[in-house]
């Protein structure tokens, strides 16, 4: 068991890294925002507190993605553009955390 989650976890470090490399600024930090809302959900779930920080450090990383590839960023249209897509995709996600976080502590009391 003990194996298996160290290998999961090394899994989930490896393709966080492999994330930028791979794609765009803008697409690394909706990535890393779904990603850091799945741990700070099975950190909740399981009731550890090292995935639920690596997610929200996920989250905070994922804004400060977004805000860097921000300038060189152009919207054709009003909401139907990428920009506008990323921006709700990582407003959403800490959202989607502090939802899950408040139903999991509602239905424990």
């Amino acid at each position: 068991m003990l194996l298996g989650q160290s290998h999961a976890l090394l899994a989930i470090g490896f393709a966080t890294l492999a994330v930028p490399l791979a794609l765009s600024a803008r697409s690394t930090s909706c990535t890393w925002a779904l990603e850091g809302a799945a741990l700070v959900w099975l950190g909740l779930r399981q009731s550890r507190q090292l995935p639920r920080w690596i997610g929200y450090v996920l989250q905070i990383a994922a804004a400060f993605a977004f805000i860097v590839a921000l300038p060189a960023a152009h919207a054709d249209y009003a909401i139907t553009n990428g920009q506008f897509i990323s921006a709700a995709i990582i407003a959403f996600a800490p959202g989607l955390a502090g939802r899950v976080r408040a139903g999991l502590a509602t239905s424990s009391a």
